[in-house]
């Protein structure tokens, strides 16, 4: 089965792709979690997000809190790297890759979703609209349907990684916590912050494709393909994932909503409130671990996506 024109059959670009979200998602998860805790501690300092009292072992919002007090750690985050070291002294080193079991599961259907659908995108507008504007395109439906496929997982890794306490029964314990929220508010609850996810992934894929394409036609050449790639990847990333921001802590602050009883607040709301109470850099916490994340990340996976299909595209020729 030949897909998207090119002599590699679906196949072949699945595990393309997958290889690259693999090795992404394992070296980048460190990264996702500091930058999750330092958005949810900005949230906590706020005091509106977080009650008095928690549910279960956790206070993640996802049930009603029950009697007993909640104990929140008392270790306070100055900034990235102190970030980095508190959480691996005092929670433990592995603690850092915590959510990682959802984002790997996250990684495999929504990479091939994207992916293929990009390719699929890019290929039909790019000859009507040309390379960048079919690319912007291409990236903009392709998130679409990638983001709403794996909501209900980003909200589960997102929890799991705010979470300050860390024992073996957390996703255990999580699971019951997400069954029962299904069970009081329905499925829909599931994707509570997809319209902030939506708009933060969206226009980054947007940004991301149309810089990527437009560095590459640019500045590169075929025979160059690893080192082009990595780079131009790294360049889009940084410049989408600056961007997209203020979305991203949105996206995180209504994910980790500990409000006890209250309703979610409107991505609109929720902006002006962060910009009021911390000033215009409130939007922008996390930045450093997000671009430390998202440019090789996205280095990583667009060079090793572009390097497998090539690797298959002259195998299938021999």
């Amino acid at each position: 089965m030949q897909h998207n024109g090119d002599p590699i059959t679906l196949y072949q670009q699945v595990l393309a792709s997958c290889t690259g979200a693999l090795v992404t998602a394992v070296l980048m998860t460190p990264f996702d979690v500091v930058k999750t805790r330092l958005q949810a501690q900005q949230s906590a300092g706020g005091g509106r997000l977080i009650p008095e009292r928690c549910s279960y072992i956790f206070c993640n919002g996802l049930l009603e809190p029950l009697s007993h007090p909640c104990h929140h750690s008392s270790v306070k985050f100055t900034g990235t790297f102190d970030a980095f070291y508190k959480i691996s002294s005092t929670e433990g080193v592995y603690s850092l890759w915590r959510g990682l079991p959802p984002t790997l599961l996250m990684a495999i259907p929504a990479t091939v979703v994207y992916f293929s659908l990009y390719d699929v995108l890019k290929d039909t507008y790019s000859s009507k609209l040309g390379a960048v504007n079919g690319a912007f395109l291409a990236g903009v439906l392709a998130r679409v349907g990638a983001s709403s496929l794996i909501s209900p997982l980003e909200m589960i890794r997102t929890k799991a990684q705010s979470m300050h306490e860390f024992k073996p029964p957390i996703y255990k314990s999580l699971a019951k916590q997400i069954s029962l929220m299904v069970k009081e508010q329905g499925l829909l609850s599931l994707y509570k912050g997809l319209g902030p996810t939506l708009l933060r992934d969206v226009p980054f894929s947007a940004i991301y494709w149309a810089c990527y394409e437009k560095i590459m036609n640019t500045f590169f050449t075929m025979k160059q393909k690893f080192i082009s790639s990595f780079f131009a990847g790294a360049v889009s990333g940084a410049i989408a994932a600056t961007l997209t921001l203020p979305f991203d802590v949105v996206k995180t602050y209504k994910q980790i909503d500990w409000t006890h009883g209250s309703k979610p607040q409107p991505m609109r709301r929720l902006l002006k409130e962060i910009a009021l109470r911390e000033g215009f850099s409130g939007l922008f916490v996390g930045i450093v671990p997000r671009l430390a994340k998202v440019a090789p990340a996205c280095a990583i996976m667009i060079s090793s996506y572009e390097t497998g299909k090539l690797y298959f595209r002259r195998n299938n020729q021999i």
